[in-house]
Formats: structure tokens, sequence, C-alpha cells
């Protein structure tokens, strides 16, 4: 029996459709304006691409691909955790088969990305780390174990899901250059017994923050004093 719908603004139905399968550990979903979703298949280094019912397409081979998004310009951007890189593919796609996957970005204040796993763009940001307009690099804020990472609609509040040892969803508040300014705790997800964990984070258009949690896909009003 179908559970209630309790987001009938944003969902059609609660029903659960497998739109593929025979993956050994999917990651990254960004789903294209285009109508197809990009994803990656961690254990096997795969980028793939699934349009609805057709079969999922090889774009390339990743080093540990994980979190996927897109720029401002449209352009792929993934984590490639085993190289401690991010990678950028043209936005029609061709960067994988016809000219050099470029590294964005590999280093900061002279150390390596541990293992970068998501990402999120704003204006030239990525996750937890700044990227300045002139090309450098500096540490937005310290989190425990971050994970799922979405902004507000007006690019002020950056939303971070931690993963480990305390659960909950932070909330970064920004000013106009992309400096942290405060921070807080938005929804703590410590209570209860459902098994699962803050992870994937999405905002929608409203600022609506969802965010994988505890037994369920949880949804939260947005926004911090």
């Amino acid at each position: 029996m179908p559970s209630a719908n309790y987001l009938p603004e944003v969902l059609e139905t609660t029903e659960a459709e497998r739109l593929a399968t025979e993956f050994i550990f999917t990651e990254g979903p960004t789903w294209h304006p285009d109508g197809y979703w990009y994803f990656v298949d961690l254990r096997q280094n795969k980028l793939l691409r699934l349009t609805p019912g057709k079969a999922p397409e090889l774009v390339r081979t990743t080093i540990g691909g994980n979190g996927t998004t897109f720029d401002l310009q449209g352009r792929l951007v993934v984590c490639e955790g085993d190289d401690r890189r991010l990678t950028r593919m043209t936005a029609d796609g061709t960067a994988a088969s016809t000219s050099p996957i470029r590294t964005s970005a590999g280093r900061i204040e002279s150390a390596k990305f541990r293992a970068p796993r998501v990402t999120i763009i704003f204006g030239m940001a990525h996750a937890s780390i700044v990227w300045l307009p002139d090309g450098g690099l500096s540490v937005l804020a310290h989190c425990e174990y971050p994970n799922g990472l979405a902004l507000s609609p007006d690019e002020r509040i950056m939303y971070v899901a931690n993963t480990r040892s305390s659960q909950y969803i932070q909330a970064t508040k920004l000013d106009a250059a992309g400096n942290m300014v405060g921070r807080s705790i938005f929804a703590d997800l410590n209570e209860g017994s459902e098994p699962g964990t803050p992870d994937g984070s999405k905002v929608d258009s409203v600022g609506r923050v969802y965010c994988d949690g505890p037994g369920s896909l949880d949804s939260f009003r947005g926004g911090i004093s």
C-alpha cells in the first residue's frame, strides 16, 4: 500500500520506480535539464548517463568518482577521491572523448585534498572550500564529517550534513563575497532509533531543505536568523 504523500506539491507519487540495476555502489546523482541523470558507480570507477526508458551509457572512467554537480556554465564537475582531485567536463560532455579532462583543483594551502566526495558550485565555490574568482582557494569552514551540501536560493546559506559522530545539518551563513559570517545547527538528527544518517542534500526554489535522514527522506523549512 502506498505511503501518504507529505509533499504533494513536490512529489507526483510515493511509488518508487527502478530505472536501472546491476550496479555495485551508485553515488552522485545529478539531473540534467535535458532529461537525463549523471551518476557514478563508485566501485567500478564509471561515470554514467541514464535517460529514463533507456539503458545506461558509459560516459568515461573515473579515479574514484563520487559526488557530481554542474557549474554555472553547465559543465559537469566530478569529485574523484582516489586521485584527490575535482575534474570538469565541457558543457556538451565531449571532454570525455575529444579533449583532456581538466583538473579544477587538487591542493589547498599547500595540502592535498584528502578525498573529495561531494561538491556544490557557489559562484566559484566547492563544498567547504571557497574557490575565489582569481582562482585561489581558501577554507570556508571546518566540519567533523561534511557530506551532503546545498545552497539556499540566494546563495547566502550553505547547508552541510554531518554524517558521522553527531548527526545534524549545519547552516553556514555567508556574506556577499562568500565568506562565513555565522553558523548554527539547522536540524538535529540524533534522536530516534531509525537506521540511516544525514547525507545527500538539496534545496528547492522556495528554500526547503531535503536531506537523507534516519528512516526517510526528510524535508525542512530553510533559513537561519
